[in-house]
């Protein structure tokens, strides 16, 4: 935290009296007959996306105030985190703070009220934290464009208009139609979100040094799908951030003793940002659950970016049905479209975690559909690593033809029915030949010679091997998975 005491002993020597503001002490001093006093309105919160609903502060709530002018940030007289209640429509000071004389007072303002705020510094640098899934609200003097005014004691009537300090994230679960199962899932969890934060009030809302994860939690009223008309909704406030490299997770679970339990998938990479609202579709599909990327809800703020969506997630992808012995994915694992690259992962790590070898001696034959099928423990349901002869299946009796998507080249697969995949060449992160090469797992390990892995480049493709049985298990691979 800043330290910034030494404007506060500034402010005392000037002359101006500072008060910590409670809103159990009424006690005020006046210190001149001539002074005016500090009125307040709230205009509006900038419209609704939030658990906050209208465009109103809930009702007999309170809101804190700092008001002060100045480079220096001199506080104005008992202007130091004041309680405002508010109730109807009427914001109501705990206390009474008096304007200089002919001084322009810009007044800032932060939703919940919190006593223990005793200095400026709280503006700078205020905590805020997911676990209690608190609006937080920031605010300031402003006019109808939402751009800072002034109030002085020719006008000391200040209208504050709040801002959303959080993201809202809604998930919207159905089951797909030709899904017959009943589901019940009384708890949805959000996990492996930011915990905890500072906002910074002065410069717009930025949020400061986020640290810590929170797993999240919403007990929806209708919680039972029985066809796919009915739908379960669980709303999340999260801390503003992009998500890449976080994999946050849905979970969807009848016991909240253990997150291990019901249905799991990853929310694509997003980029939440304060005042969105972020509306993700579920699908319970058969074998698998799809997670959509989010419908954006914006309010009204040209300054607010639309959504940013990366590869590092663990969207789950359509099976394609190439008349083989088993279905292949539409993307890599970690990708959100064909073209997608995807992320690397070593051979026989379920947790996409590791970045050496898992296996030093002794090495199953086979990991497909195991503990150590990092697509299995990923994408749920019955998507798995391909083996040896599903990757020799798919080469021998599919049509491959190099080709580019954008700026991205791979193979086009096509099967007598018709159906296709593509397969970009991903490369490797210890060869980073991107668009040159591409070195895919498979879940099958030969003794002597390593891990099998699917290589393809502009001029052949095969099934491969390192050569060495102990360098395979060492190297980052793409995954396409496979189901029955």
């Amino acid at each position: 935290m800043k330290n910034i005491q030494a404007i506060f002993y500034l402010a005392t020597m000037i002359g101006g009296v500072l008060s910590v503001a409670s809103c159990n002490n009424e006690n005020e001093t006046i210190t001149a007959s001539k002074q005016v006093p500090l009125e307040i309105q709230t205009g509006s919160v900038q419209t609704t996306r939030s658990i906050i609903e209208g465009s109103t502060l809930p009702e007999e709530c309170q809101y804190g105030i700092f008001a002060m002018y100045g480079k220096e940030r001199e506080v104005i007289d008992g202007g130091m985190n004041v309680c405002v209640n508010y109730s109807k429509g009427v914001s109501t000071l705990n206390k009474s703070v008096y304007l200089p004389t002919n001084v322009d007072v810009p007044v800032y303002a932060y939703y919940p009220y919190n006593a223990n705020y005793s200095n400026i510094e709280y503006l700078l640098e205020m905590p805020v934290d997911v676990t209690t899934q608190t609006d937080y609200l920031y605010g300031y003097s402003a006019d109808n464009d939402f751009k800072l005014t002034y109030v002085k004691d020719t006008q000391p009537k200040a209208t504050i208009y709040f801002k959303h300090a959080m993201a809202r994230v809604t998930m919207r679960i159905k089951k797909a139609t030709d899904n017959e199962n009943t589901y019940k899932f009384p708890y949805i969890n959000l996990l492996n979100v930011d915990k905890s934060a500072y906002l910074n009030i002065l410069d717009g809302g930025t949020i400061l040094d986020p640290t810590g994860t929170a797993n999240l939690t919403a007990k929806p009223s209708d919680y039972v799908l029985e066809n796919s008309d009915n739908e379960i909704v669980a709303d999340f406030l999260v801390i503003p951030g992009n998500t890449e490299g976080k994999k946050v997770l849905l979970n969807m679970s009848d016991d909240i003793s253990s997150f291990e339990n019901g249905l799991s998938a990853a929310v694509p990479v997003t980029n939440w940002q304060a005042g969105q609202q972020y509306t993700y579709t579920v699908t319970i599909k058969k074998g698998n659950l799809e997670v959509s990327q989010a419908e954006i809800t914006q309010w009204k703020n040209n300054e607010q970016g639309g959504l940013n969506v990366g590869d590092g997630n663990y969207a789950i992808a359509e099976a394609i049905d190439l008349g083989l012995s088993v279905k292949w994915a539409s993307w890599n694992m970690g990708a959100s479209s064909p073209e997608g690259y995807g992320d690397y992962y070593i051979w026989g790590d379920p947790t996409g975690e590791m970045t050496s070898a898992k296996f030093t001696n002794n090495p199953p034959s086979n990991i497909s559909g195991t503990k150590y099928d990092i697509a299995k423990a990923k994408w749920q349901g019955q998507w798995r690593l391909p083996t040896r002869s599903e990757f020799l299946e798919l080469i021998n009796k599919c049509i491959w033809s190099w080709t580019t998507i954008g700026t991205i080249k791979g193979y086009q697969v096509t099967a007598e029915n018709g159906n296709s995949i593509f397969i970009p060449a991903a490369s490797q992160p210890s060869v980073s030949i991107f668009g040159e090469s591409g070195y895919y797992m498979s879940g099958s390990y030969e003794p002597g010679y390593g891990v099998m892995e699917l290589w393809i480049r502009e001029d052949g493709h095969s099934l491969a091997t390192d050569g060495d049985e102990n360098k395979g298990l060492s190297e980052g691979y793409t995954v396409r998975p496979v189901m029955e």
